[in-house]
């Protein structure tokens, strides 16, 4: 499955565009736009957080993206435990 989101700094100052799991960070200037490529197993969905001065893009389990900006490391997101996985203490 491949999906694109196209994030767009519309406020009056920069803003801090993350990728997740991936750990890439950006600044957004002002009226600047960046587009994300995602590639991954069907069934994945994009996730963004919007908080005050930055954005968070993350992608979903088995995904890769391509930012157009850092070399594609080609790094798929790994499957993590669910809360149910985790043992008590």
């Amino acid at each position: 499955m491949k999906s694109a989101v196209r994030v767009a700094n519309a406020s009056g100052s920069p803003l801090r565009l993350r990728i997740e799991p991936w750990g890439r960070e950006f600044d957004l200037a002002e009226g600047a736009a960046q587009v994300l490529d995602f590639a991954g197993p069907d069934g994945g969905m994009i996730e963004v957080e919007v908080r005050p001065g930055e954005i968070t893009v993350f992608g979903w389990v088995g995904s890769t993206v391509d930012d157009h900006v850092s070399p594609n490391v080609g790094s798929a997101v790994p499957r993590t435990p669910g809360l149910g996985d985790i043992p008590a203490r």
